[in-house]
């Protein structure tokens, strides 16, 4: 069976041999036309240096994390691979994740997008991917990508409304039952207002390097290397961010961002109950005061999930899904993979 998927994947590449290249000068302008077709509303997507910064390229010149696929002159997909260390079994591996795989809708039979993954696979690096859409789990189950378990995303509800939606439950037209809902949440929220009398400052993020790499020596799971590189890199976006970074009085720490619907807790960690109590509240209180619709969590054990929904957040019905290539690099029983929302694209 992987003699028939490495012969696939070798054909593939031989047929994207002048159809696949590394984003460039060359491509900014045609690919601009791409990202404007396929999101239109998201301005980030074409510019230019937000897409050297987010697949960590030089300023100028070609950038290997961000693949293109060109038709006779003109973009027709993409696919980023965001470079990234990787920790197994006491080894840091070199690592990239698969995102922002498109191709134009008027080409998606022709096999481009598995040309664009045979092209990042040929890499000898782990690949990895994340909750992929089902059409490229499929494609990328298909080329050799296997499944690991990631952690649980948790939800706290503070608009009814966007809240279910988001879950899935976008048949909730009981009018009574969400007016009612959204009044207890409300309260529920005035609540963590008046019992979140002590508010902690917040500290610059460099601040927090210490911490998270010494939470990160304690992890026996594979995961992500958050060391200051990474941390340098994913604190300073060429795009105004507004991340906000927390400290206990022992060694629990949080790294979280309001957006206008999401706020985002990016990584966290809490020694004891006293401590988690303490930094989600000041998060859920920035949150409200944020006017955010709801927080994002992920919690990575049984604990953190307990500790989530007795603070009122619900679980995702299933569990981030994880997936990596090629077989046996993170070893023959591994099952688990330790994620934190910012790992690789989240809220890019």
């Amino acid at each position: 069976m992987n003699d028939d998927l490495d012969l696939k994947r070798k054909q593939l590449v031989d047929r994207g041999q002048g159809i696949i290249f590394p984003y460039s000068e060359k491509w900014s302008k045609s690919h601009a036309e791409f990202a404007t077709k396929m999101w239109p509303n998201k301005l980030r997507r074409r510019n230019e240096a937000y897409i050297r910064w987010k697949f960590r390229g030089p300023q100028k010149g070609e950038v290997p994390g961000f693949l293109l696929a060109v038709l006779d002159g003109k973009v027709v997909g993409q696919l980023g691979l965001i470079p990234a260390k990787l920790w197994v079994d006491g080894k840091t591996l070199d690592a990239q994740w698969a995102c922002d795989l498109m191709v134009d809708n008027d080409l998606r039979v022709q096999g481009i997008g598995s040309l664009l993954l045979a092209a990042g696979m040929e890499r000898d690096i782990i690949t990895l991917g994340s909750n992929p859409s089902t059409l490229a789990d499929i494609s990328m189950s298909k080329l050799g990508f296997l499944p690991l378990t990631g952690p649980r995303a948790m939800i706290f509800p503070v608009d009814v409304d966007y809240v279910l939606d988001m879950m899935g439950f976008k048949s909730a037209k009981n009018k009574l039952f969400k007016k009612l809902l959204q009044t207890f949440l409300d309260l529920r929220n005035q609540a963590f207002r008046k019992e979140c009398t002590e508010q902690i400052p917040l500290i610059p993020t460099a601040d927090l390097v210490d911490r998270i790499i010494e939470h990160q020596h304690g992890l026996k799971q594979p995961h992500i290397v958050h060391d200051s590189d990474f941390l340098n890199w994913r604190f300073s976006s060429v795009l105004p961010t507004n991340i906000h970074a927390w400290v206990s009085s022992t060694t629990g720490y949080a790294v979280s961002e309001p957006t206008p619907r999401t706020y985002y807790v990016y990584d966290w960690f809490a020694e004891n109950k006293s401590d988690f109590q303490f930094l989600f509240q000041q998060m859920l209180l920035d949150a409200v005061t944020a006017g955010c619709q709801s927080v994002m969590a992920y919690a990575n054990s049984s604990a953190e999930v307990y500790h989530l929904k007795r603070l009122g957040f619900v679980s995702m019905r299933m569990p981030v899904k994880v997936i990596y290539f090629p077989q046996g690099k993170l070893g023959v029983d591994t099952q688990q993979f330790h994620y934190c929302i910012y790992d690789s694209d989240g809220n890019l």
